[in-house]
């Protein structure tokens, strides 16, 4: 393996650059997501919106990944930060005299575009960048610092949309991304230039039946899991995206703050889920994971019971935030053990294209799950705390799936 032994200052810089990167990210989708959810009352053109924003995510992934593996990855993040700067300031000046939910909706549709693009060459970074007794730790590294950047944005996101005008939230968010972008330039990221022989269309229908053959030939549950994960997206990601700001901003009635807290308890959550993975990965292998998700979905039950009590809507919040501090902490601990055993076993000339793959195909059923939840809120307006239940126990069945699968790594004499 490639890159520097240990933490090196290019690791550092990704990690710095990530943090600066997420932080105006954090800020503005919490403000556009209540901004959408405060004009509208709507949770279908809530969720219907969120679901938009996901597609091109998924579908444009796997060219992202075919992208990384060709192109200097270093590039593509630096390139994609400025370009996202600049839209954000574009956005601003247009607010004024454009339709607010059309314009949100068109930049929410980009900022996923650039996404697709933008996280598989982070994510195919890492095992460039440190040596592979450190990739857990890496990962963890990463997981955890994005949860930072998710702590902090939604507080400050939740304080500054009460207080400061959208244009301000804008400017700040503006600045993130420029930092970022210029920070990234001093990064070293190890590349070996492929000679194209093919036209891109070629390329990427070739590339696409490489990454396909590897997880379905040569990783075959790997392969059967990935849709077990985009099942979980469907019932449990999809719930908690549409879910808690409906909740607290419609049927609990609590303000911006409330929900900007509720936010950063979720990164605390992921935080804890990081620091964990690092600690249980010597004594728990990727067979015995699926306790992780049982135990996300038990996570479930106390936001039913909060969604039920809009009586006393702070003794409903206090339920609604341990909940979700279980359901985002087992789930973090899960997805990087699932994360390492994906880049343990893929080749570096493959890795950008495998984990793009990995990607779309997790990520797939998390748009139709957050248009159905934002229905099924809407319909079921009155009784929040059966769709909420609802969810629990879909999401319980397809961890079932999950655990028959990851029997097999053991059988198979697999380990991370």
């Amino acid at each position: 393996m490639q890159g520097n032994k240990g933490w090196g200052k290019d690791f550092i810089l990704m990690v710095i650059g990530q943090i600066i990167s997420l932080f105006g990210n954090s800020i503005l989708r919490f403000v556009l997501s209540l901004y959408v959810l405060d004009t509208t009352h709507s949770a279908t053109i809530f969720g219907g919106i969120l679901a938009i924003s996901m597609i091109p995510s998924v579908v444009l992934s796997p060219i992202g990944g075919i992208l990384s593996d060709r192109i200097n990855r270093r590039n593509i993040m630096v390139g994609l930060d400025f370009i996202t700067s600049a839209l954000i300031l574009g956005f601003a000046v247009l607010l004024k005299v454009s339709h607010p939910i059309l314009l949100i909706g068109t930049v929410m549709i980009i900022l996923g575009c650039i996404q697709a693009f933008y996280q598989p060459s982070v994510q195919a970074s890492i095992p460039s960048l440190v040596d592979e007794e450190h990739l857990m730790a890496a990962n963890g590294m990463v997981a955890q610092v994005s949860a930072l950047a998710s702590l902090f944005g939604p507080i400050v996101g939740g304080f500054l949309y009460a207080f400061v005008d959208m244009t301000w939230i804008l400017v700040i968010s503006t600045v993130c991304f420029f930092i970022s972008a210029v920070m990234e330039c001093f990064i070293k990221i190890p590349f070996v230039k492929k000679d194209r022989t093919q036209g891109i269309l070629q390329m990427v229908i070739g590339d696409t039946k490489e990454a396909i053959h590897f997880l379905k030939d040569e990783q075959p549950i790997l392969f059967k899991m990935l849709f077990i994960i985009a099942a979980l997206n469907l019932f449990l990601s999809a719930l908690l995206a549409v879910g808690l700001p409906y909740i607290l901003n419609e049927t609990l009635q609590l303000g911006s703050q409330y929900y900007g807290f509720a936010q950063a308890a979720l990164a605390i959550g992921s935080i804890a889920g990081a620091i964990l993975a690092g600690i249980v990965s010597k004594k728990v292998s990727m067979n015995k994971s699926y306790v992780f998700l049982f135990v996300a979905c038990m996570g479930i039950l106390p936001i039913a019971i909060g969604s039920h009590l809009t009586e006393i809507p702070i003794v409903a919040y206090v339920f609604i935030i341990i909940g979700e501090l279980v359901c985002i902490m087992f789930a973090t601990l899960f997805n990087v053990f699932g994360q390492t055993f994906v880049q343990t076993r893929t080749p570096n000339e493959l890795m950008g294209k495998i984990m793009a793959f990995v990607m779309a195909i997790a990520t797939c059923a998390y748009p139709l799950g957050q248009a159905m939840y934002g229905v099924l809120f809407d319909v079921l307006k009155n009784q929040v705390w059966l769709v909420i239940l609802i969810g629990a126990v879909l999401s319980l069945l397809v961890s079932v799936a999950a655990q028959m699968n990851l029997r097999k790594l053991k059988e198979s004499g697999a380990t991370i």
